[in-house]
């Protein structure tokens, strides 16, 4: 590849070659060798920097793409963390909410037993909770 490019160079630049001193040259054969190789590493290095250009730009859409690809994931675990906060939270309120209402229940069966009855209904009702 980069030979072909070299002699597409190197055509490209004889052609627009017009001046007296290149032309005398090509003539003479004179300085074909000097201009071919200058021409050559001309060439070579321009390839040689359109591949590493080519190659960073790829590396940095790769890194882009990365980059892109950790902070999705890094979003997801955020997310992931809310949700078990969230969760965390709600089992807290619930097993609060349970032990407040175990509490009261547990308070006003005490005072409902302590009560003096006066009629029989309720003496049965105290008695029935006895045995629960």
């Amino acid at each position: 590849h980069e030979v072909a490019i070299c002699t597409e160079e190197y055509s490209r630049e004889t052609q627009q070659c017009d001046n007296f001193e290149c032309a005398s040259h090509r003539k003479r054969g004179e300085g074909d060798v000097e201009l071919r190789s200058r021409l050559a590493t001309d060439a070579s290095r321009a390839a040689l920097r359109r591949y590493n250009e080519t190659k960073h730009e790829q590396e940095l859409r790769l890194a882009s793409s990365a980059e892109r690809s950790r902070l999705k994931r890094s979003a997801e675990n955020e997310k992931e963390k809310g949700e078990r906060l969230a969760s965390a939270a709600k089992r807290a309120r619930t097993r609060r909410l349970a032990s407040s209402e175990r509490q009261e229940l547990s308070h006003a069966t005490q005072n409902h037993l302590q009560l003096p009855y006066p009629n029989e209904n309720e003496s049965v009702v105290r008695e029935e909770a006895s045995f629960r």
